[in-house]
């Protein structure tokens, strides 16, 4: 798979090196393309906002089979460590949140 998918890339680079027009630079090029803007302070902390929620859902999806496949009187360490864990992400997600919301 990875043979594949490195044998993929080096084609791709290959193409792109051969269509560029001659007397071109790849760093003519490069320079040509826009830049990518900077994201405000604000962006970044609700992009990270965003992803601590996105894990937090994956975890709780987690803990949902995981307590699903064991019994009512048992409970793995693997179901305590998680649980732990996602309260530790929920309480973040909680303080990000407060502050943004004072800002």
């Amino acid at each position: 798979m990875t043979n594949r998918w490195m044998r993929g890339v080096c084609l791709a680079s290959m193409l792109v090196m051969v269509s560029l027009p001659v007397g071109i630079s790849q760093a003519a090029v490069q320079a040509s393309v826009a830049p990518v803007p900077a994201l405000t302070e604000s962006q970044k902390k609700q992009a990270e906002l965003a992803a601590d929620t996105s894990q937090l859902q994956v975890l709780a999806t987690e803990l949902k089979a995981e307590m699903d496949k064991s019994t009512k009187d048992t409970l793995s360490l693997s179901v305590m460590r998680k649980a732990d864990e996602i309260e530790r992400l929920a309480r973040k997600i909680r303080m990000e949140m407060k502050v943004s919301s004072a800002d």
